[in-house]
């Protein structure tokens, strides 16, 4: 078994290989649930939550907790998680947002797979991804994720500008910032790679 495969690490990282990061596991969101109308006052079954999460066999839901039905090596396990609703008001009309109870009694949006239980990033000890990179990475990353926006990467042969045009639908305004933001990012690179060049002639 691979190493970075199982833990869900950065290949050619060193440090990496000691952290396991957000983005490689299985994560049950609460926000999900909920716009799949899963907190009624009466008990909600989702059978073929497994589709969704290959941990979750089987989940169901009311107002105030969650039972989902885990498989794991010694069978099936059941896990009961609490849900607490906060106040928000989003302009003049108010509501009830829902929140995942960890077993550390912190609130959580998501939960992530510990291996046989379901538990907020601080319990797995997770990590974002950014946090592993450098500096540069950080701002490639950013970079990377504008032009995705702007479908750069898929249309990149149809014009020979180094910026790309706006989009079809997208509002000007959200593509100027868009721009200005590459833009800047871009030139921090190029900033950051000049100075590497410096210091290496010295």
């Amino acid at each position: 078994m691979q190493r970075g495969k199982s833990f869900g690490c950065i290949h050619g990282n060193p440090r990496s290989m000691r952290r396991r990061i957000v983005e490689s596991q299985e994560v049950l969101s609460v926000s999900e649930l909920h716009r799949a109308r899963a907190f009624r006052g009466n008990w909600v079954s989702f059978p073929n939550f497994g589709l969704l999460l290959t941990a979750i066999s089987r989940l169901r839901a009311c107002r105030h907790q969650v039972e989902i039905y885990i498989s794991t090596r010694n069978g099936m396990q059941t896990q009961t998680i609490p849900i607490t609703w906060t106040y928000c008001r989003i302009g003049p009309r108010g509501g009830w947002r829902p929140w995942f109870l960890c077993k550390c009694r912190r609130r959580a949006g998501k939960l992530y797979n510990a291996g046989g239980t379901f538990a907020c990033r601080k319990c797995c000890k997770l990590v974002y991804e950014c946090q592993l990179k450098s500096a540069k990475g950080r701002l490639q990353r950013t970079a990377s994720k504008i032009r995705l926006q702007l479908r750069w990467f898929e249309r990149r042969s149809a014009f020979k500008d180094k910026l790309p045009p706006r989009p079809y639908g997208m509002r000007t305004a959200k593509y100027q910032r868009l721009i200005s933001r590459l833009v800047a990012v871009d030139a921090r690179i190029a900033h950051s790679e000049k100075n590497r060049a410096l210091k290496r002639q010295r």
